[in-house]
């Protein structure tokens, strides 16, 4: 997304890049966030989507970071599945499905190497949080 293609809007956390109400399908169509599917979750509320991404960011982080380290079971579940939750909610897909491949690894679902799915999640999480905050995508 380019920069005059957006408005920024101030919050408490940060500020970032959040699109102009125009430009809203076509940017949705090339970010890692849906943002006529946020838009419409928030009912076109531009405040509160950056909130709910900022609150997104913060705690999307938590359960990322969980993922990474050692744990239990029971831990990995909860953190991929509710990371895949909160990630389908804000429109980000990609990282909603890397959360998926990574809880379907703890289920018994899938074979996958833990590392690379946790690899590609970490990665997809690091785009969601630029865009938030908006950084320009890493090329």
């Amino acid at each position: 997304m380019n920069r005059q293609e957006a408005r920024t809007v101030n919050s408490t956390e940060n500020t970032a890049v959040f699109p102009l109400p125009a430009e809203k399908t076509r940017l949705a169509q090339g970010g890692p966030i849906d943002m006529k599917h946020l838009c419409h979750y928030t009912m076109g509320d531009v405040d509160l989507a950056q909130e709910v991404l900022n609150l997104f960011r913060v705690q999307a982080r938590l359960y990322v970071e969980a993922l990474q380290k050692p744990g239990s079971q029971d831990d990995w579940k909860l953190a991929a599945h509710t990371l895949k939750g909160s990630a389908q909610g804000i429109g980000a897909d990609r990282l909603a499905e890397c959360a998926r491949a990574c809880e379907q690894i703890v289920n018994g679902q899938s074979s996958a190497p833990w590392d690379e799915a946790v690899a590609g999640m970490t990665a997809a999480f690091q785009e969601v949080d630029d865009f938030i905050q908006g950084k320009p995508p890493a090329t």
